[in-house]
């Protein structure tokens, strides 16, 4: 690990309640790369968390223009935060004038909850949960008040989309945010779904810039980051910090109904690993008894290498292939074998925007979206290995990777 990468684990550290300002002392008097710090910090999302913890003790070996870059760099992220915090509370308003319940699970709620400012997290969307009976009219208020959607879906495949997704992504006419409607936190197909009907007995309210705003209660949006972590490979410092800070903020957490909740959502795999790379990575606090449930599951010591490998590693990572798109991490995590049939169901078979809008089928033809999507994975993985020439997701000295070319499945 190099000194940048270890001195943003000691803030992370920090900023979740560990007292680490000893260690930071010693490496900061040790020699660093301060441009490879800020580039660490902007590529795990975690700039603002380096930028209140160096400057909190006023320590004389950070350079004055770095702490410059930081607040700049700081400030223009609150500024992006409080406009889409803004946008919530007018989307919400409208919301409720047509009765239409919504919880606001992330983004301005998961800063207020865990960090207690929308300022110390990035977030660059709104993500919303709103009843699958709703999310029609949802649909069409949005477009009221200036939204289209993302990608336009062929009226034959729509259908089949709002039973296979969990998600619509909306843009305002601008160009200046964007909501990700949801209708449940995962597809309905899998064993650990959750949507609004589940969650709203135990939703909270939490205060935005003066609005209260519905949010999931905290024990299930910790299980919401675990599994969301999990989705996306722990592949940033920020989704650990999220599970860390979480627990640090609120330490009368119901771990039963955690556990409870983990086991009848078959979502203990995901649990144990989130837990266990906050608590290893990011110095998270959790009570005796689930510190050695967690230690016991051996699935999730041999993820957790894995990531914790891969965080800070230096080498470049091949082009994503097919058994990316199938997402083998993610599949590990999960407990029962139908819920590992659907996702590969779901990543190799199901189209996504980019067949959807390269190919243009009559109704009548919609279902050879399902081949075409197959094809198209095929095609790319024999080119790649073929032409070697991957996308690179180039390392600096830091052993951040900047990725170049990103194509979401």
């Amino acid at each position: 690990m190099t000194p940048e990468s270890g001195l943003i684990l000691r803030c992370v550290r920090h900023y979740s309640g560990r007292d680490e300002r000893t260690r930071i002392a010693r490496q900061l008097q040790g020699r660093l790369d301060w441009d490879a710090l800020l580039r660490l910090a902007e590529a795990h999302k975690i700039l603002p968390i380096l930028h209140a913890v160096l400057k909190e003790s006023h320590w004389r070996e950070v350079p004055e223009s770095v702490l410059e870059t930081m607040k700049r760099k700081h400030a223009a992220n609150f500024a992006g935060n409080l406009l889409l915090s803004y946008e919530l509370i007018r989307i919400l308003e409208a919301l409720g004038s047509r009765g239409i319940r919504c919880l606001v699970f992330k983004g301005p709620t998961l800063a207020v909850a865990a960090y207690g400012s929308i300022a110390m997290r990035r977030f660059q969307d709104l993500d919303l949960l709103v009843r699958r009976n709703d999310f029609l009219k949802t649909k069409d208020l949005l477009r009221e008040i200036g939204y289209q959607p993302a990608l336009r879906l062929p009226e034959a495949y729509e259908k089949h989309f709002y039973l296979t997704r969990s998600e619509h992504h909306f843009v305002r006419n601008d160009g200046k945010a964007t909501v990700d409607l949801h209708w449940g936190l995962s597809p309905p197909c899998f064993s650990f779904f959750q949507d609004l009907d589940r969650l709203w007995p135990r939703s909270v309210t939490v205060a935005i810039e003066g609005a209260t705003v519905r949010a999931p209660g905290m024990e299930d949006l910790l299980l919401f980051l675990c599994r969301h972590g999990a989705k996306h490979r722990w592949e940033g410092l920020s989704l650990i910090s999220d599970v860390a800070v979480l627990i640090a903020a609120h330490r009368a957490m119901d771990w039963p109904g955690v556990l409870a909740r983990a086991k009848r959502t078959n979502s203990t795999v995901m649990l144990a690993l989130g837990l266990r790379l906050a608590a290893e990575l990011a110095g998270a606090e959790v009570p005796e008894n689930i510190g050695d449930w967690m230690r016991a599951d051996r699935k999730g010591e041999v993820l957790a290498g894995k990531v914790i490998r891969s965080l800070f590693s230096s080498e470049e990572r091949p082009t994503v292939d097919v058994a990316d798109r199938l997402n083998l991490f993610h599949m590990r995590t999960m407990s029962r074998f139908t819920d590992r049939l659907h996702e590969i169901v779901l990543n190799l078979f199901t189209p996504t925007s980019i067949e959807l809008s390269l190919i243009r089928l009559p109704a009548r033809l919609y279902f050879l979206y399902y081949p075409c999507r197959l094809l198209r994975l095929a095609v790319r993985s024999v080119l790649n290995k073929a032409l070697r020439t991957p996308r690179r997701q180039t390392p600096d000295r830091t052993g951040a990777r900047r990725t170049s070319g990103s194509d979401k499945p």
